[in-house]
């Protein structure tokens, strides 16, 4: 499952071969994993288009282009993100392709389809990615102590697990890192959000910090060849 760390991974990737560089031509083999605009639209409004940097909201993947216009990747379960030879063969289920102005291109790889692809021109309002509905990221400053008492407090009746998976609260925390941070902090996943003393509130934000930005760099010290070989699905229960 794609969550904060691989999303992390596949930008810190992703940026040094495609920053800057210029889409040449697009290939998209299943139009159904678009939402809110259609093929030939998605086509006309990428190419001749450069990639300025990229972003992660949550467990979605920015593309911003140099137009003001934007690019959402979500990868869902099975998602895979890849930049690679053009020469390389193309790996079953690939479903689109962005060729650049050089000897790369970007591949988005999903056997179940279940990733979603959107696209916002400069200034469009945004009431199609779920982006607004996302809490705060679990490295953001005004995320402290009190805030996150607060937060958990408004579920208080749910799982602190359950909080982890709606992404109101925090943001990006999928199945895997939320039993991770709950091992860490010690706290039960079944034990009810709003029943946390302080010192718990502390642990847990300590283990939420702690845990992802371990993963983050365990993913991130592979090589760009061990990404590639592992064609973008880097999970920390792969690369240990």
């Amino acid at each position: 499952m794609s969550e904060i760390a691989e999303i992390e991974s596949v930008k810190h990737f992703l940026k040094p071969h495609l920053a800057n560089r210029k889409i040449t031509s697009v290939i998209l083999e299943k139009e159904d994993i678009l939402i809110n605009i259609t093929k030939d639209e998605l086509l006309k409004n990428l190419i001749d288009k450069t990639i300025i940097d990229f972003k992660r909201r949550g467990k979605i993947l920015l593309f911003l282009l140099d137009d003001g216009s934007t690019l959402f990747i979500h990868p869902r379960m099975v998602g895979q993100l890849i930049t690679c030879l053009k020469t390389l063969p193309k790996i079953k289920h690939t479903h689109f392709i962005m060729k650049f102005d050089n000897d790369e291109e970007f591949r988005y790889i999903d056997v179940r389809r279940l990733g979603k692809i959107y696209y916002l021109k400069k200034d469009e309002k945004d009431d199609v990615t779920g982006i607004s509905k996302l809490g705060y990221e679990y490295d953001d400053k005004n995320l402290n102590e009190k805030l996150l008492k607060e937060l958990l407090d408004k579920h208080n009746r749910k799982s602190i697990k359950e909080v982890f998976l709606n992404q109101s609260a925090i943001a990006g925390i999928g199945n895997i890192y939320a039993d991770e941070i709950l091992f860490d902090a010690r706290i039960s996943p079944r034990r009810k959000a709003g029943y946390l003393n302080n010192s718990k509130i502390k642990r847990l934000l300590s283990s939420i910090r702690g845990v992802l930005n371990h993963y983050i760099q365990v993913n991130e010290s592979a090589t760009y060849d061990e990404y590639l070989k592992g064609e973008g699905r880097y999970a920390h229960i792969e690369i240990i």
